[in-house]
């Protein structure tokens, strides 16, 4: 049943309890706060388009390169620097992201999103958000709305600062933040303009060599320049900055040379602009060109590096008088050889030839040979004209390097001197005998590659360097015997040091004081040869022949008989060598016929035998060099028989049970026992 309401109850009703007001309109955002906060930029807002064209410049974050922090960096540039909000500001730091290597996952506790948190979370920096909109903090005009800009060449290193004492006007050089190579060709400019005086070249050994002095007064040496060498001269030929980021911007601070480039810089392989150092010479020299450097310094047509170190020579004259070149040979025949008992004319014409070579050796394109200085015992005065000769061209006497040396040992030592640029390389009492194929090798060679000393790895020199030997009854292997020529003293006395018959008792003070003079009389000698036509020499030796050709042609025009004219006797003193072989041989088929031995079966009559061979000092070493004897002697022919290597029913090297191999003679004709083949007489050569 309905009831009827009055209106007024209605109205009373109504007014006591009103409508509520209809909520006011969404706010107009098309993605809600997230994480970050903030809202997207306006329509008409440049600073996304700014921001991207900022980050583009920007190097990738790197593992292993402070790559976090680099990634939060570009966060802080994005939310505080260009005040860009989440929404449009974490899709810009994912673009920057899609360049890293590798790129930062989403999630974790290295992802993205905390880098991106951990930017908001700092908060301002004290310019403010939005700070580098202000101004043209990001190198780039305004752009239009929306657009995005093109991504400029890298800025300036920072603002300049003020040139401190003793770098004014130096390159600048950022070495981070850039492409190696392109910091590598800074420094490579930078250290062309700054080598003024020359002081970096390329050395024989095709690496990077500076010039040092072991001693303050000695003469220069080339030394290879490693990333500690380098590190004070690329100092020095620049200043060298890193661009550091920091929350109120970038800057430039100073910095050491990269450790990477001091690494990486000797191995480059070319040089433009650096020049080529082929030898270091403290002494008057010619030219391949014959022309004759007398002042110090680089000279760029034959790459010498000439150091004379106050040296005054007296002027030579191109073509000399008579009177000049009797008094050049009074000079070296009669002062520096005149104390020097030569057992011939020969020998004192190879010690002459030995005084000429630093002077012309780089007119010669090829080979020199050894200078053998030998004499019967110690006393006799080879080193004394050893050191006379080095003291008279070097202005010094050089160290020594011993001629005992084992081989692995020598042939480093020989490639160390040669990428120094030594003129001169000296051996000291070769007490043994000299017998070493890599060094017969690099006597002929132009180029001689080799383990550096100290290193592990190797390296290619030019050989151009002038050699010369002391010793005893010096005894050499055949290879050897024909890549050296022969000076022999003999004073006669039983004690050859208590003479005191000399002209010049103190002569390597003589010849220091007279230095200018005695390297004048050589330089004459040379200069008259080539004023009177350059007749090459009538002598010649296997293998260096332009060098016989040359020493023999200034010693025949300046009446200096004897010239390699010993040669026959040391082919005969080789030739006793070869006899010792075959009366070995002799015994050895005697006692064993053809039957396998090992070297252990023929040691009783090696020791016998072959004097000249077993030279070591106790039984086990002669039993060593027993050994690599018949090593080396295999195939080779003495009288009736030919040593080989003995071959079991397979034909396989036959050996005993402790691995040793097993040698037999081969009966290679009949009759009457000859003696072994004698060696040809242009190349002492055995077959």
């Amino acid at each position: 049943m309905l009831k009827v309401v009055p209106l007024a109850l209605l109205e009373a009703v109504t007014a006591a309890y009103p409508a509520p007001a209809p909520p006011p309109p969404a706010a107009a955002v098309t993605r809600p706060p997230a994480r970050g906060g903030g809202f997207r930029v306006p329509a008409g807002d440049t600073r996304v388009a700014r921001c991207r064209a900022y980050l583009r410049k920007l190097a990738p974050a790197v593992a292993g390169r402070e790559g976090s922090k680099r990634t939060f960096h570009a966060a802080r540039v994005v939310w505080n620097d260009f005040g860009v909000d989440e929404p449009d500001g974490y899709p810009l730091l994912e673009e920057f992201n899609r360049r890293c290597e590798p790129p930062w996952e989403e999630g974790g506790k290295q992802g993205l999103r905390r880098k991106w948190d951990e930017a908001v979370k700092k908060g301002p920096c004290p310019r403010g958000r939005g700070w580098r909109l202000g101004g043209r903090d990001d190198g780039q005009p305004p752009p239009a709305d929306g657009a995005e800009t093109d991504v400029p060449a890298p800025p300036p290193p920072g603002p300049a600062r003020a040139s401190r004492p003793g770098s004014p006007g130096l390159p600048r050089i950022v070495h981070n933040e850039r492409q190696y190579r392109d910091v590598e060709y800074d420094a490579a400019r930078a250290l062309v303009a700054a080598n003024d005086p020359l002081r970096v070249f390329v050395g024989n050994g095709g690496g990077l060599v500076g010039l040092h002095r072991p001693d303050p007064v000695g003469v220069p040496r080339a030394r290879e320049l490693d990333a500690p060498a380098l590190r004070p001269i690329f100092a020095t030929v620049a200043d060298w900055f890193r661009v550091v980021h920091e929350e109120d911007g970038d800057r430039s601070v100073d910095d050491f040379p990269p450790p990477a480039l001091l690494a990486s810089f000797p191995a480059r392989g070319e040089w433009p602009g650096i020049p080529f150092l082929r030898c270091i010479v403290p002494y008057p020299v010619f030219t391949p060109a014959w022309e004759l450097l007398v002042t110090s310094g680089y000279h760029a047509a034959s790459n010498l590096y000439c150091h004379l170190d106050g040296l005054e020579v007296p002027p030579v004259p191109d073509r000399p008088a008579a009177a000049d070149v009797q008094q050049a040979k009074e000079l070296i025949l009669g002062d520096v050889l005149g104390d020097f008992k030569f057992v011939d004319q020969a020998s004192r014409a190879n010690a002459v030839a030995m005084l000429l070579l630093p002077a012309i050796r780089h007119t010669i394109d090829g080979p020199t040979p050894l200078a053998v200085l030998d004499a019967p015992t110690e006393g006799t005065g080879k080193s004394l004209l050893a050191e006379a000769a080095m003291l008279l061209t070097l202005g010094e006497i050089p160290e020594a390097m011993t001629a005992d040396l084992r081989e692995e040992e020598r042939d480093k030592t020989l490639t160390a001197l040669l990428i120094e640029g030594q003129p001169v390389i000296f051996f000291d009492n070769a007490n043994r005998k000299l017998d070493s194929g890599s060094f017969a090798q690099v006597l002929t060679a132009r180029r001689k590659r080799g383990r550096i000393l100290g290193e592990t790895k190797t390296a290619s020199a030019l050989v151009n360097v002038c050699w010369v030997m002391t010793g005893n009854n010096f005894t050499c292997s055949r290879e050897i015997a024909r890549r050296l020529y022969w000076s022999r003293q003999d004073t006669g006395l039983e004690t050859p040091s208590e003479r005191t018959d000399f002209r010049h008792p103190e002569l390597l003070e003589w010849v220091r004081e007279n230095r200018p003079k005695l390297l004048w009389a050589l330089l004459v000698l040379v200069r008259h040869w080539r004023a009177t036509g350059a007749a090459p020499g009538s002598k010649t030796l296997g293998k260096f022949e332009r060098w016989a050709r040359t020493v023999g042609g200034i010693l025949e025009a300046a009446g200096i008989p004897g010239f390699l004219d010993n040669a026959a006797a040391f082919r005969k003193q080789c030739a006793d060598q070869v006899g010792e072989l075959a009366e070995f041989v002799k015994r050895w088929a005697a006692q064993h016929g053809t039957s396998p031995v090992i070297s252990g079966d023929l040691f009783e009559i090696a020791r016998e035998a072959l004097e000249t061979v077993l030279t070591a000092e106790n039984e086990d070493g002669k039993r060593k060099q027993l050994g690599k004897f018949l090593r080396k002697s295999r195939d080779r022919v003495a009288g009736r028989y030919r040593i080989r290597a003995a071959v079991d029913a397979a034909g396989d090297e036959d050996k005993d049970y402790a691995g040793r191999p097993r040698y037999r003679l081969e009966e290679v004709g009949k009759g009457r026992d000859k003696p072994a083949d004698p060696p040809p007489e242009d190349e002492f050569e055995l077959r």
